[in-house]
């Protein structure tokens, strides 16, 4: 497809750089502004680097992944007072209220759903991150000898990236219950994809072999936001929650905060049947596929739902 064709001709190693504003600038015309400008410019790449990481999350060079995890976090910064006054605005006046920065916010989630990919999807990410595996970079065949990365270390602190990232999360705790036409917005997917990082975080922790800078974060503070959250989202948001609170429940180290917050209650009302949901939707789609009885029974269902029997 057009994504891979634009993965082979490197465009990821070109957009990531143009990320950032100052880079983006002397891709543009002396004056530009507007559409043409090198904020849009930059926004523009974000996308696209979106788009592609998702498509191919392990394309990224070691450089490349670190020059958008500073990227990324540098980003975050900032990121707790616009999404609370961004909460706050919703709360009042639901998602078309005046006051809420939607470009500061869909840019923001954006940035955590990349974090996201590379912590969930990209390979050996998170242990670069962690300092579990050191990190290697391909270095081209002129590279002078022992001009190695006077640091070694990741590129950058994971401890104050996990910081930025609980205090975001607790800024976007809803007020109110998500109204059906918000579900979707960047409100709600930002607090979705939180989840679905936290929640690696969570599974990645409890590990026996996590490494130090994994066992030193704090994830205890997550636990109210996003059982409140869970009560008060629906839908793809609500399940990722779930999943993430269901994994903080099954952490022995955060398992009686969750009780003490009724959570256990939550996720058996609202988390377990969409679970059971699935997995018997799951189930009657491997018998259509494996059962030919099964799949004429589905044919019939299906002929007598529109009315053609």
């Amino acid at each position: 497809g057009s994504a891979q064709q634009l993965l082979d001709l490197g465009l990821l190693d070109v957009a990531v750089p143009v990320m950032d504003v100052e880079k983006a600038s002397a891709c543009v015309a002396p004056g530009a502004s507007g559409e043409d400008g090198a904020e849009e410019v930059a926004a523009r790449a974000a996308l696209l680097v979106g788009r592609l990481l998702a498509r191919a999350p392990a394309a990224l060079s070691t450089r490349r992944e670190d020059q958008l995890l500073r990227h990324i976090e540098g980003s975050l910064s900032g990121g707790r007072a616009l999404v609370r006054a961004a909460t706050a605005a919703a709360a009042a006046g639901g998602g078309d209220a005046e006051g809420i920065d939607k470009q500061g916010v869909e840019r923001l989630e954006l940035k955590v759903r990349m974090l996201a990919i590379l912590v969930t999807k990209t390979p050996g990410a998170l242990d670069r991150l962690t300092q579990r595996a050191p990190r290697v970079e391909e270095l081209p065949d002129d590279a002078a000898v022992g001009q190695l990365d006077p640091e070694g270390g990741p590129a950058i602190c994971f401890d104050r990236l996990v910081s930025r990232l609980v205090e975001i999360a607790t800024a976007a705790r809803p007020r109110e219950h998500v109204a059906p036409d918000a579900a979707s917005g960047p409100l709600s997917r930002l607090r979705g994809n939180l989840a679905l990082l936290f929640g690696a975080l969570c599974e990645a922790q409890a590990a026996d072999n996590a490494p130090p800078a994994l066992r030193g974060i704090d994830l205890a503070p997550l636990a109210e936001p996003f059982i409140d959250a869970l009560r008060k989202e629906s839908g793809g948001v609500q399940n990722n929650i779930g999943i993430f609170i269901t994994k903080l429940a099954q952490n022995p180290r955060y398992k009686q905060k969750v009780r003490d917050l009724n959570g256990l209650e939550s996720l058996h009302q609202i988390q377990l049947p969409r679970v059971e949901a699935q997995k018997a939707e799951a189930t009657r789609k491997h018998r259509v596929e494996t059962d030919s009885a099964a799949r004429q029974a589905e044919v019939r269902r299906a002929r007598s739902f529109r009315g053609l029997d």
